[in-house]
């Protein structure tokens, strides 16, 4: 049951932050009034799914250049 309760913390906090980082990017572009750029990052924003953005990160993680950095990795 906490194993359960962990699972969709995790998926909360996760979900959270990917609206954080789609809201930035969004609160960002108000500053721009350029169609090309709101159709670009709208692509992207539809992209960025929970699972994306962690594949994406661990990517980042395992690249060579960053496991030296004293990043703990997740497994």
């Amino acid at each position: 049951m906490n194993t359960s309760k962990n699972v969709q913390r995790s998926l909360d906090i996760q979900q959270r932050s990917v609206q954080q980082l789609a809201n930035t990017i969004v609160n960002s572009l108000i500053q721009y009034d350029d169609p090309a750029a709101w159709t670009e990052q709208e692509q992207l924003l539809k992209q960025m799914t929970v699972e994306n953005v962690n594949t994406a990160v661990k990517q980042y993680l395992s690249h060579p250049v960053n496991t030296y950095t004293g990043v703990l990795l997740p497994k």
